[in-house]
Order: C-alpha cells, then structure tokens, then sequence
C-alpha cells in the first residue's frame, strides 16, 4: 500500500476503491492473526491469501511485520483526501481497518 497505492488512485481510483473494499473484506482474519499472535485488534499479513490469511513461509516476515496496518491506514486517508468522498470504505465498515 505504501509505494503502489498512491499511483493506482491518481490513475485508477474505481481499481483503489477495490482494493481497500478487499482489506475490509479480510479484516476477519487480520483479527484472527492478531489474536494468534498476542496482539489487539488486527493484524494484517505480509503476504496475503485470497482467505486474507498469511502464506509467506518465512517467519522473519510472516510473525515480524507489523508495519503493514499503518499503511492501510494511511491508504484510507489518502483515498478520502484525493476523492473526499465518504463512503463506507472511510465511514463505517472502512473506518475498523484502522481502529
């Protein structure tokens, strides 16, 4: 989210769009992985299956990055401030990615 996201919403913001409404999709399970792994709230994987659960075999990234939230987060903001429009990707179901 952090280094790509930015060009697919000044150039494909509907394809954006997508993308967020799939981290709201996988929230269920980045709270599972939060869980599992001692942590409140949610914790997204560094590499993703469809299920939104973790498939990096490699523990170093797998169980240790944790930055990924932070980058969602800030993949919603950069959304509103572009569109600045609310829907429920930044208001209600979008609004839990990030709290």
């Amino acid at each position: 989210e952090i280094w790509l996201y930015p060009v697919v919403l000044a150039f494909y913001p509907q394809l954006a769009s997508i993308l967020l409404k799939n981290r709201i999709r996988t929230l269920p399970a980045a709270k599972s992985i939060a869980a599992q792994q001692g942590y409140l709230g949610a914790k997204y994987p560094w590499e993703s299956a469809v299920t939104g659960y973790e498939v990096c075999n490699e523990d170093i990234y797998g169980l240790k990055e944790i930055h990924i939230n932070s980058d969602i987060s800030f993949a919603f903001q950069q959304y509103f401030n572009l569109t600045q429009v609310r829907t429920k990707l930044n208001i209600g179901k979008g609004i839990r990615v990030s709290y």
